[in-house]
């Protein structure tokens, strides 16, 4: 796949959702992404993740070193020893997580930290409390029995059809979140406003 048109998504302020640079040697014989003009898309998964794979090293500049989350492989920066702490930046914030993707074993969070606080409303469309604190959620963990919230209401969903398992909070809300729109049909809002 060329996932370079991912990086062009805007997240409602501007931010990208992984980034386009060019790549090191090293690197360029192990991407996963197509390339366009030079420059090639860089996952998420590989942003501050420790190493290089831009030749400008811009995946790994603007990690937030008190924004980490635990990972499932271990990383390093700088000169500093092995950690599984990964530190976040808001370009793999709320990404498609890649476990939905081909990549099952590349995850930035085993924590799922990296899908909490996005910054663009319309992929979090939940907000709950977190450790205490206001909390968005990307619509990558709701509905997954991950148990996020402290209430567990990320949880709280309905099946509204074969192929779709919604949160209750997004059902007949007049915005179509099921592929085959089920979360809108006349008959399952009728339900729900009776039950």
């Amino acid at each position: 796949d060329n996932c370079y048109d991912e990086a062009k998504c805007s997240t409602g302020n501007n931010i990208s959702i992984g980034m386009v640079c060019r790549f090191n040697n090293d690197f360029r014989t192990h991407r996963f992404c197509g390339a366009e003009a030079h420059y090639e898309y860089l996952e998420p998964i590989y942003i501050c993740d420790g190493y290089a794979q831009c030749t400008n090293r811009k995946d790994e500049l603007g990690c937030d070193p008190t924004d980490t989350c635990e990972s499932g492989f271990p990383v390093s920066y700088g000169d500093g020893p092995y950690t599984s702490r990964r530190r976040l930046h808001p370009r793999t914030k709320c990404a498609t997580p890649n476990w939905k993707k081909t990549h099952s074993m590349l995850q930035i969070c085993i924590d799922h930290r990296d899908q909490m606080n996005c910054t663009n409303s319309t992929i979090s469309p939940l907000v709950c409390q977190v450790n205490g604190f206001p909390t968005t959620l990307s619509e990558h963990v709701i509905c997954k029995d991950y148990d996020l919230c402290d209430d567990n209401i990320d949880s709280i969903c309905m099946s509204v059809s074969r192929n779709c398992v919604i949160h209750k909070h997004q059902i007949c809300d007049k915005i179509r979140d099921c592929p085959d729109h089920a979360d809108e049909k006349e008959s399952i809002c009728k339900n729900t406003v009776e039950s």
